[in-house]
């Protein structure tokens, strides 16, 4: 004769072999759509440097004069430079440095007009041109593509 084997299951152990079943599905899952999501988003990469030399968007960089920190906010599309403007500038640092803000209207000018912040300085703006160029150069760097 044969003899009837019973399988005694609690309730405890069919919870936790299910959610290790479905963490292990769920791991599966997300490594499969990860690898997928990465190599689409590398070859949207591609495509996009061979077209554009920047990220599209607005781009800062600090510069510190009188004690207080300055923004230089520049602006770019794909394949241009927008704006180059000057933030958070306050009345002692208008007043000590009187020719900063006319400075960064020649070079905003002059980099949007030839799409490049490889500027020649001034004979009597250079000290001031050569700050302002090293912030817009940072926020530049930052909106490159690497």
């Amino acid at each position: 004769m044969t003899t009837t084997k019973i399988f005694v299951l609690h309730i405890r152990q069919i919870i936790n072999f299910s959610i290790v079943i479905i963490l292990i599905l769920a791991i599966i899952f997300m490594s499969i759509f990860l690898k997928y999501k990465k190599k689409s988003n590398s070859l949207d990469i591609q495509k996009k440097t061979s077209s554009s030399i920047y990220i599209p968007g607005d781009y800062f960089s600090q510069i510190v004069l009188y004690k207080k920190p300055i923004q230089i906010k520049v602006s770019v599309d794909e394949n241009k430079i927008l704006a180059i403007d000057l933030n958070k500038l306050n009345y002692a640092q208008q007043t000590f440095y009187p020719l900063l803000k006319p400075t960064m209207k020649n070079l905003a000018s002059k980099i949007i007009e030839y799409q490049n912040s490889n500027i020649i300085p001034q004979e009597n703006q250079t000290v001031t041109q050569k700050v302002l160029l090293s912030g817009i150069n940072n926020a530049l760097r930052q909106a490159e593509f690497d």
